[in-house]
């Protein structure tokens, strides 16, 4: 419980005693143990105006590193990891985007050349799900398709080669006929929802009551949209594959958790 005496400097050395690491130890760690408290310490804060104990955790990935997106760091939150809290509220600054990987099976090994060249094709095309367009963006910022070998000493894979696509859909973040947009940075709608919160490191927004759970419904949308876009793009490069697996590395658990893996 914060009291009149307490400084910043405590709050900051609590929010850091919530912070939990299992990383290399690289240098990208090390930056992440810089920065992880403040975003602690502000949802700490929030928890503390809104009547919640300040319980908030961030526990780390072994590559838990920098995030890719500038807003994000700059609000204090790290990559690598998931963050949780106690009470129904969900700090925006986080920002979901339901990123994942499909993962599909492969009799026969495809031709890099012409795998390569249906990458291009692709390249500007569109699916519309759910009433949205959602563009191929395989090739933007850390989104991939890969192809790997399995190793024959490997038993418990029964293909002998896997697609692997990760990525996700850029156009959620904002308003479309899916929902209000993502991210509180790229959507008023969203930002409107929230409640601003100031806390010594800087504003922190905040959803609640209704427009939290508004929130959640359309992140559960977005998720399913976003798993189909990916199973889709899968079956337009590989006719044959067998999806073997399809899930999220960056998304919201609930009204109090968030996955936020590499």
């Amino acid at each position: 419980m914060r009291t009149t005496d307490t400084t910043n400097c405590d709050l900051l050395e609590r929010a850091a005693e919530h912070c939990f690491w299992f990383g290399v130890g690289d240098f990208a760690e090390r930056l992440a143990r810089a920065n992880a408290p403040y975003g602690i310490a502000k949802i700490h804060w929030a928890q503390e105006q809104l009547g919640l104990p300040p319980d908030a955790t961030f526990v780390s990935a072994p590559d838990v590193t920098v995030t890719r997106n500038a807003a994000r760091w700059e609000a204090g939150i790290v990559y690598g990891g998931r963050y949780q809290w106690s009470g129904d509220l969900f700090p925006l600054e986080l920002k979901p985007n339901y990123c994942g990987a499909t993962i599909a099976g492969l009799v026969d090994p495809p031709d890099p050349i012409a795998l390569r060249e249906r990458c291009a094709e692709l390249t500007g095309s569109s699916l519309r799900i759910e009433g949205v367009a959602l563009k191929w963006n395989f090739h933007v910022s850390n989104h991939f398709v890969n192809v790997y070998r399995v190793p024959e000493t490997t038993s418990d894979v029964e293909f002998p080669f896997l697609a692997y696509l990760h990525g996700s859909a850029h156009e959620l973040q904002e308003p479309t006929e899916l929902g209000p947009g993502l991210y509180w940075d790229r959507s008023e709608v969203t930002r409107q929802m929230a409640e601003r919160i100031e806390t010594p490191w800087g504003p922190l927004h905040v959803l609640v009551g209704n427009g939290l759970q508004s929130y959640l419904e359309f992140c559960r949308r977005a998720e399913a949209a976003t798993a189909e876009y990916r199973c889709r793009y899968v079956r337009e490069l590989f006719s044959e594959a067998e999806i073997l697996f399809n899930g999220t590395h960056q998304g919201a658990l609930g009204t109090s958790s968030m996955l936020l893996g590499c």
